[in-house]
């Protein structure tokens, strides 16, 4: 399956630092949901927590209003959860 081969190389991207390597994330993940829409959001709900504010903007482009909601709902709700401890 295609989507486990570009899983295992975006995922060691996540946590690097560069711009663009963050957007070239963004826009795989973008182009990744397209393909692949149900994998890639259990992809979005594991890795929430690593994914940069750059690559998350870039990967919302195209996704439906109401997946963006739920989403960025995830991860406000993760990063209010991680000040609080």
């Amino acid at each position: 399956m295609a989507y486990a081969k570009i899983h295992v190389l975006i995922t060691p991207l996540l946590s690097d630092e560069e711009y663009y390597v963050q957007k070239g994330v963004g826009w795989a993940l973008r182009e990744m949901y397209n393909a692949y829409p149900r994998e890639t959001l259990f992809y979005f709900h594991e890795h929430i927590h690593e994914i940069t504010s750059i690559a998350f903007t870039a990967a919302m482009e195209k996704m439906k209003p109401a997946e963006k909601d739920k989403l960025k709902a995830l991860r406000k709700e993760y990063r209010a959860s991680t000040l609080r401890n």
